[in-house]
Formats: structure tokens, sequence, C-alpha cells
């Protein structure tokens, strides 16, 4: 044998070519880099509190369901948008000037759903006693001439008009508010001392002779 061609023995006894591999040696432990440390997964932390309900948002303010007209909605989204501000914010600014009316003006003034327009006492009492709806067309000019007087005047010539109506048919009534104007001038004058007096006499007397409706 060629002594050039034999094979080489390493100090283990087997040729180069085929030294034993452990073949439960993975590529990764056969690496000469050293293994680094795999991280350690990050643990879920639940929360003790609802963070959420320590929010200004929810400590200082409270949630308030109501249902307002389509069309007006519309206009004062509308709006909000134009003046760049949001609808949260005209809500609260509104009611700010609202509650600072005189107090009179509060507690007088009721909104109808019907006409979807807010009334005062003199119209409430009117469309009460008279059965008839106030109509902004054709009322608030009638009103406007005897716009001199209180409130109270205005009831006393309501309900004196009242008294004296005489109906030809059990329907008819009181058409508007320009039929009170003579009575609210003769009110005027005749409880110009006690005018509350005077309305509590007055409907002491519808009362009576049951023409209250």
């Amino acid at each position: 044998m060629n002594p050039s061609n034999a094979p080489e023995f390493p100090a283990t006894g087997y040729p180069v070519n085929q030294i034993p591999v452990n073949r439960l040696t993975t590529l990764v432990n056969q690496s000469s880099e050293p293994l680094s440390p795999s991280p350690e997964p990050i643990q879920q932390t639940t929360p003790l509190l609802n963070e959420e309900a320590f929010y200004p948002s929810r400590t200082k303010r409270r949630l308030k369901g109501i249902r307002l007209p389509v069309q007006k909605l519309i206009k004062w989204e509308m709006f909000c948008l134009l003046h760049g501000m949001s609808f949260q914010e005209a809500v609260e600014r509104a009611m700010d000037l609202l509650a600072a009316q005189p107090v009179n003006w509060l507690t007088t003034c009721r909104y109808d759903d019907h006409d979807d327009d807010w009334k005062d006492e003199v119209i409430i009492f009117f469309e009460r006693l008279t059965g008839t709806r106030w109509k902004r067309e054709r009322d608030d000019e009638a009103r406007k001439e005897v716009s001199q007087y209180t409130s109270v005047t205005l009831k006393c010539g309501i309900a004196v008009s009242v008294y004296r109506f005489v109906p030809k048919r059990p329907e008819d009534h009181i058409g508007s508010f320009r039929y009170c104007l003579g009575a609210i001038h003769e009110a005027a004058q005749a409880g110009a001392a006690d005018p509350e007096q005077y309305l509590e006499y007055v409907l002491g007397t519808l009362a009576r002779d049951g023409k209250m409706k």
C-alpha cells in the first residue's frame, strides 16, 4: 500500500471523516457562541381598581338622557359646528344664561310640547279659561296693545271676559285674546287698588256660577 494514500488517523483512532457525532447534540449546542438566557414571559397584571372611574369626566359629571326635537337638534348641531364648540359646551352655556334670568320668569314660563313653544303665565291662564289655544301671529299683536299692564291685570280682564261671554251654541267660545282687550282696560281701573284681590273675586264668581272650564 502506498503510504501517501493511507488514511490519516488522529489521536482518537478514527479516520478524520469517520469521527462519530453525538446525534443528541442540537445545532444550537454545536455553535461555538455562548447561549443567551431566554427572556422571562411578561406577567399580565390585573388593575385592582377601575381607573376610568376616577377620571374627572366621571367623578364631576353625570350622564343625562333627554329627547330633543329633531329639527331643533339639527339646527343646534350646525350652530356648534359653525362656531367651533362642542354640543355639551353649548348646553352648559345656555343653561347658565337661563339660570341667570329672573326667578319669576323661570317659574311662570312653561314649555308646551303640543305647540313646541314657551308660554308664560298669561298665555297659560288664557288657554285654560277660554279653551282656545294661543296663536302667536294672532294674539301676540293684540297683547302688545295692553303691554303696560301687569300679568295680574291681564288675568282679571280674561276672567271678566269669560264671565261675560254668552255662547249662542254650546261649542262657541272666545276665539282670540283681542276679545279680552276691553275687559282688560276695565279691570285696570276696577282693580287698581288691589289687583290680586280683584282677580280672586272674579275667579270666585266664575267658580260659583259654574263658568270655570
